[in-house]
């Protein structure tokens, strides 16, 4: 751009600039003077921006999200905006900068397949196998997960070795993050046991795609994971030659279906998805030649370990940043504090009183150094520096061998007070009882689980609720209890409690790769959140909760097989609009969820008729991706904005379930109506009234009732439009599946006599024209 050109825009003052695919900003960007917002997401090649950028005065807002790639400054300084930015280019300055690989080694794979074998073997140069027998205390299993170093030709890097076994599977999102070098272990020989009886395809997302779900579904944009096949002596030349190919193959074939099914998603829900870049990639095999590695006694083992060293160290080369030193002084001293479970913010604050301190922290907890829960109070004045203690804590409730644990944890009780009240044996039992059968965990039990842990229980507690494995507290009892879901293991067998006389229900549908199963429980433990009450009565199954509140039953029921998760609310006409607003809520609160830990997750949702539900028809009407939803054009931004407007009244519209002759309902059982009058729900009591006959017993034909009651004449036409609505001849809503470019109903005009009143009113009314269109 020319001087003429850049004095053009001096008065620019937001830019923006995503998805672009710039690896750099153009020098006269950074002479706008006046520019207050630099919008520059989603450029994926972006790798550096220039200490220029501290001359921007007017600049207050500059956007990276998702230029994972940058490493001048690192990724993890730029999300946090225009502050740290300009911080991390004084500091780096001021003093000699520091070299470091910011991004770990992620090993995954199931439980006993050697990951951390691998680790030992790489640390100590040969092979070094691990001692596995959960009954003895000299058990070496990893649990929950262990952070190591691991020293490299050139560096050091730090080895995620996320334990096996589903019972910590719940606490992997701790360590998920947004850069990793993924490498999964797959015991071949398991393997090729698990493709000859449940087939190659079934053996293949076991022991694989299950486990790169926890990884690539997080952080869309990894790079090829690294593939280790153990446990080959198992097998002979032939069969290791077979079930190697077999894994291959079948990941090729996993992986294209995978595809095609987002592809068609995609074609029918435009920009809902983000795609994993890997994956979607179909020109490059899922693992190249060269990151496949084998390990069995009869292989070579001093070669294989070198070449997989070299391999790492290669991948970690890729991600070397230069850091402050003062930023890398705050960290050494933190680790330092090792005698301590965590270190005190004041304490970091005392001993490196420099400007915007936080800024230094946050990037530290960004890059997986150490955990800073700033956004919750409790927690907001502790840096955990040690991840052992935390898995130490989080092993005390979730253990892969669950009776043997609590069994040899019931052997050495001692009774107890806890609150002033003694606490024995039989008592203590039941307590566990409850824990393992119903997932109430009774602040007594914990509290004794606690008692070798160095954290406070305030603290315990406070963790467990942040990485939502735990809700509570419950109930107005004198003494705390909390819901732990996924340690119940009865299952929601009634869906709605009939005598409630309305349902509400929506399903999130998940496609593409699965969501890993624990993602469930979350979801579980969001809604619990969501209707946090003392008032509240709740209740935690395998499959889902449930939370009574007066006159509303709401229901999460989690189908896995299916992929599915049911919001389900069963109410009453009078608590109708709250409801509404309560499976809205709900629905939102899921996919902030889902978007701001799971990104490249891929969900559509079906939203039922409440008449079909009403009068139990097995094949009720439904809705996908409804318009009035607004979903944003990026899924992975997680809004859903329901306008309270939109819907009001009970006129009539269509449910379509008896097409090709739709019948007639209020609009309340079809769309979010969040404010009924009493007469709107007098009418509607009325209505409801005159299905109650044709409820699961009548046929289609008997079941085309009239909305009389509603006031509305038999010879209407069944017109979705607003004809209720006494202020405009047209509907300024519109109803999705009627009058949308989706619709494969028949269109019908209705032509209806008007005056010049009208017709002005109309035309003056800007905003529910350009509303309307």
């Amino acid at each position: 751009m020319t001087a003429e050109e850049c004095h053009n825009l001096q008065s620019l003052r937001d830019f923006k600039i995503s998805q672009n695919n710039i690896q750099s900003l153009p020098l006269w960007i950074y002479k706008l003077e006046k520019l207050e917002f630099l919008d520059l997401r989603s450029n994926d090649n972006l790798l550096k921006i220039e200490s220029a950028v501290q001359e921007m005065k007017s600049l207050i807002r500059l956007d990276c999200g998702g230029c994972e790639n940058l490493k001048e400054p690192p990724y993890s300084v730029c999300q946090q905006g225009i502050a740290a930015i300009k911080k991390f280019f004084v500091d780096f300055a001021a003093d000699k900068p520091v070299k470091l690989v910011e991004v770990p080694i992620a090993v995954i794979g199931n439980t006993m397949s050697g990951k951390t074998s691998l680790f030992r073997t790489l640390k100590a140069g040969k092979r070094t196998l691990t001692f596995r027998n959960e009954r003895s205390e000299k058990d070496e299993t990893t649990r929950v997960f262990k952070v190591e170093d691991l020293p490299l030709e050139d560096t050091q890097i730090k080895l995620f070795d996320y334990g096996g076994n589903h019972a910590y599977h719940l606490a992997y999102h701790i360590l998920s993050k947004e850069r990793c070098v993924p490498l999964i272990v797959v015991d071949v020989a398991d393997f090729a046991k698990r493709a000859q009886a449940d087939g190659s395809e079934e053996a293949c997302r076991t022991v694989c795609f299950d486990w790169l779900s926890h990884l690539y579904l997080a952080s869309p944009k990894l790079g090829a994971p690294i593939l280790v096949l153990t446990h080959t002596d198992e097998l002979s030349s032939d069969q290791l030659s077979q079930a190697r190919e077999d894994l291959l193959t079948t990941c090729e074939s996993i992986r294209g279906k995978l595809s095609d099914e987002e592809n068609s998603l995609e074609s029918l829900f435009p920009k809902t998805l983000i795609h994993i870049q890997h994956l979607s990639d179909r020109q490059l095999p899922l693992f190249d030649t060269g990151d496949i590695f084998e390990f069995g006694n009869d292989l070579d083992e001093t070669s294989n370990i070198e070449h997989l060293k070299e391999k790492l160290n290669d991948r970690c080369k890729q991600h070397i940043i230069e850091l402050p030193k003062l930023w890398n002084s705050v960290e050494l001293f933190i680790q330092q504090c090792s005698e301590q479970p965590y270190v005190e913010v004041s304490t970091v604050l005392a001993e490196f009183p420099v400007d915007e301190p936080l800024i230094i922290l946050r990037y530290m907890h960004n890059a997986g150094r150490v955990f800073f829960f700033e956004n919750i109070e409790a927690l907001s004045h502790i840096i955990f520096h040690k991840f052992t203690e935390i898995t130490s804590m989080i092993n005390m409730l979730f253990h892969h061998s669950s009776q043997q644990h609590w069994d040899n944890h019931l052997s050495k009780f001692v009774s107890f007070t806890h609150n002033g009240r003694a606490i024995h044996k039989l008592e203590y039992e039941e307590m566990i009882h409850r824990l393992l059968h119903d997932g109430i965990l009774a602040e007594a039990l914990l509290h004794n689980l606690l008692k070798s842990s160095p954290f406070s229980m305030a603290v315990s507690v406070e963790l467990l609720r942040s990485f939502l494995m735990m809700h509570g507290p419950i109930g107005q009892l004198s003494y705390k209890e909390y819901l732990v879901p996924a340690l119940a293991c009865e299952s929601i067998k009634s869906l709605f409690k009939m005598e409630s006389p309305l349902k509400l229900k929506l399903d999130i549908m998940f496609g593409g790769l699965a969501v890993p199963n624990y993602v469930h429980h979350q979801i579980s433990v969001t809604v619990l959140n969501l209707l946090k009450s003392p008032l509240h009565e709740s209740s935690a199954q395998k499959n889902g909760v449930t939370i009574s509140h007066g006159n509303i039953v709401t229901n999460v029921v989690h189908d896995l097989h299916k992929r599915v998760t049911s919001l389900q609310i069963a109410t009453t006409t009078q608590e109708l609009g709250k409801s509404w607003q309560l499976l809205i809520d709900a629905t939102k609160a899921i996919v902030h969820q889902l978007s701001h830990s799971w990104k490249a997750c891929s969900v559509t949702f079906r939203i039922y008729c409440s008449h079909c539900l009403f009068i139990a028809d097995h094949q009720p009407d439904s809705q996908v991706n409804p318009e009035w939803l607004n979903l944003t054009p990026e899924l992975n931004r997680g809004q859903i904005k329901v306008e309270p407007s939109l819907f009001s009244g009970i006129e009539p519209v269509l449910c379509k379930r008896y097409s090709p002759s739709p019948v007639q309902v209020p609009t309340p059982l079809r769309f979010p109506c969040f404010q009924l009058t009493d007469k709107e729900i007098t009418k509607l009591d009325k209505y409801l009234q005159t299905l109650k006959p044709f409820q699961a017993s009548s046929t289609d034909d008997e079941q085309r009732h009239s909305l009389k009651d509603l006031g509305v004449d038999e010879g209407v036409s069944p017109v979705p439009l607003t004809a209720l609505n006494e202020d405009s001849d047209l509907s300024d809503v519109e109803k999705e599946g009627y009058c949308d470019h989706k619709s494969s109903a028949d269109i019908i005009l209705r032509l209806r006599r008007v005056n010049k009143k009208r017709v002005k009113d109309l035309y003056n009314n800007e905003e529910k024209v350009l509303r309307h269109i």
